[in-house]
């Protein structure tokens, strides 16, 4: 994420908890039967884009977001490689190639 200066410097991530309050299908409040709110963990530069990030996530009223110190933010899992695909000896697998298939001319 770029910063709001044009030096193209990314800020520091931080992660922040935000609770919420659960809203049913038709966007109306529950009530918790425990009486705690449920929350959820983001990274993000600051509290604003953390709450923003909750809401896009679970689209329920974000009531309170803190930070939390001293946890590190979880590094994006990375995609496995893509393998190059072997040649395949047809014939050792007792198949014929394609071209053998269509009508002679």
């Amino acid at each position: 994420m770029v910063g709001p200066h044009a030096t193209g410097r990314t800020r520091e991530q931080l992660m922040f908890r935000c609770y919420y309050h659960p809203a049913d299908r038709y966007g109306n409040p529950v009530p918790m039967p425990s009486g705690n709110l449920p929350s959820i963990e983001v990274a993000a530069g600051d509290r604003e884009e953390a709450a923003s990030k909750a809401f896009r996530q679970i689209r329920a009223p974000i009531v309170e977001t803190e930070r939390l110190d001293g946890v590190p933010v979880p590094k994006a899992p990375r995609k496995p490689r893509q393998s190059k695909p072997k040649a395949v000896d047809l014939a050792a697998l007792g198949l014929r190639p394609a071209s053998s298939l269509l009508p002679k001319e």
